[in-house]
């Protein structure tokens, strides 16, 4: 068995990675260690990729949204590929259930890349 997932802590910052896509549970161990973070992000990958997070007896299956925005400021860095009809229906699914996003919580880079598929 090799190792491909970690979570690091070092002088503050945990970083939480991963040497292969699948589901490992990143996303589960970043919504665990979010309570106590300032910032967190998803840095890469598109909508075809997904984590679900159970959170306050809510399951919630994600595409884009990092599972920081339970807990933290959350950010969508510049190597993550945005399909925006995928972004709004997470949106709109955390605040139908009572999850705050808004600018002062969840911040977009100006870098992303943006794929619109299905539009004529």
């Amino acid at each position: 068995m090799r190792l491909t997932s970690m979570s690091v802590e070092m002088r503050g910052v945990h970083l939480v990675g991963d040497a292969v896509w699948g589901d490992n549970g990143k996303g589960k161990v970043v919504h665990y260690l979010s309570p106590n973070a300032k910032l967190g992000l998803r840095w890469s990958g598109g909508d075809n990729a997904g984590h679900t997070v159970v959170h306050e007896g809510t399951t919630f299956k994600m595409h884009l949204m990092p599972s920081s925005i339970f807990h933290a400021r959350s950010l969508l860095a510049d190597n993550v590929v945005v399909n925006p009809q995928t972004l709004i229906a997470e949106i709109n699914f955390l605040r139908r259930n009572g999850i705050t996003v808004n600018p002062e919580n969840f911040l977009i880079s100006p870098d992303i890349h943006i794929i619109c598929l299905g539009i004529n």
